[in-house]
Formats: C-alpha cells, sequence, structure tokens
C-alpha cells in the first residue's frame, strides 16, 4: 500500500477485505518439525559404565537425581517434593516407595541387578551421606544442597546436577528433556499413551541398538 499508492494508503489500509485476510495471514502458525530427542540408554550405559565416588555427596546426589527422572519420567520440580521423615519414604528391602509431601504421585523405585543404575541403593546412599551435612537442621527433603549452606536442594540445583551429567554422558540437552526421552521410549515400547504425550512428547528417538532392563518404576495411586 505504501509504495503502490502512497495516496491511497490510509484507505486501503483500514479496507474490511484487506484488514481480515491480513488478521487470517498473521493467524496462520506452522508447527516445525519436532527435533528428535536423546536415547534413554545412551546416558544408562554411562551409568553402568562410570561409578560415581561413594564418599561424595555431590556424586552420589547427581547419580540418585539422575536415577529417579529416567526411572520415572517425572519432573525436575518432583525430586523438590522427595522428603526422608516417616511416611513420606518406605524402604521395603528390594523397593524404596517415595511419597511426595505435596502435589505429585507417589512412586516405587524397584532395585536392579546393575549397582550403578540401583536407585534403592544410590537412595540409601545419599541418605547415609546426608545425614551428617543435615544433623540439628531441621532440613528432611530428600536432596539437599551439597555445599555452601545447608538447604533443600531447589529445581535449579538439582536441574544442575542433572545437565551437568547428561554432559558427561555426551548428551547436550536440558534437564526437563528428560521426561520427553523417557515418555518417547516408553511409547517405543508399547506403554500406553495419552494425548497430552502424543501431542507434547512423543518424538523421533535417536537409534540405540543395547538391550534395556526391564522398568525399575512403578507408580503407586493412593485414594
Amino acid at each position: 500500500v505504501t509504495f503502490c499508492n502512497p495516496m491511497m494508503e490510509k484507505n486501503l489500509s483500514s479496507d474490511f477485505l484487506v484488514k481480515h485476510t491480513l488478521k487470517a495471514i498473521a493467524m496462520v502458525k506452522i508447527n516445525p518439525p519436532k527435533s528428535p530427542v536423546w536415547n534413554r540408554q545412551i546416558v544408562r550405559d554411562w551409568l553402568v559404565r562410570n561409578t560415581p565416588r561413594s564418599d561424595s555427596l555431590y556424586e552420589v546426589a547427581c547419580r540418585t537425581a539422575i536415577l529417579l527422572l529416567l526411572s520415572s519420567g517425572r519432573r525436575v520440580h518432583d525430586l523438590t517434593l522427595l522428603n526422608i521423615t516417616e511416611g513420606n519414604i518406605l524402604d521395603e528391602g528390594t523397593s524404596i516407595v517415595l511419597i511426595p509431601f505435596v502435589g505429585s504421585k507417589t512412586d516405587t523405585l524397584l532395585e536392579s541387578k546393575e549397582h550403578n543404575v540401583n536407585p534403592v541403593f544410590w537412595i540409601r546412599k545419599m541418605i547415609e551421606l546426608s545425614r551428617e551435612r543435615r544433623s540439628g537442621q531441621n532440613i528432611y527433603n530428600l536432596f539437599i544442597s551439597t555445599r555452601g549452606q545447608v538447604k533443600a536442594a531447589t529445581r535449579t540445583i538439582i536441574g544442575g546436577w542433572v545437565k551437568n551429567t547428561l554432559k558427561s554422558a555426551g548428551v547436550e540437552a536440558t534437564p526437563g528433556s528428560t521426561r520427553s526421552a523417557v515418555a518417547s521410549l516408553n511409547w517405543l515400547e508399547n506403554y500406553p499413551i495419552e494425548n497430552t504425550f502424543r501431542k507434547y512428547y512423543q518424538k523421533e528417538m535417536l537409534k540405540h541398538t543395547a538391550p534395556e532392563d526391564p522398568s525399575l518404576f512403578q507408580p503407586v495411586n493412593i485414594k
């Protein structure tokens, strides 16, 4: 309008047909193709090959956090809701039941034959290592800070642990991508699929041929 007929610019710009045509163009949304998501098995293989220092709270916390996310497909924020007080964690020998104190579902973690990816062992180890640090602090979150002031580990802190672990395993991705990676692999393995997953999480999976262990995670519904 401006370049073709400057004298008619005002009239043409306010024309009903022109306005609605431009509005329709502006509303057209082309969804870009979904980018592939990293394969959970690649990270698991790295975890199996690399053993964290059993006397390092930081390394054990990193290992525990990534195992919980890979096993359950939960959000990083869900890990901040886990608590070690009586009634919030039940150690049943070959499994551990985690009951968040607010706003999330109850999960059961099962033992794995592979020591380095056994969530039951690493949860116990982290509680053992953090006992002295949290002593007298009245902090009962499962995850606490590993350096500096003793406090409950925030989503940002735990996310940093997860991101560093993924990077060490050769995966450049955000902590939140673990949810998509787990959901996409579950779909490939014929887990039940829901509309929310289909819309937001189902992605092409980068190929990896190594066998996957049976699921170490069981959701528990408490009414």
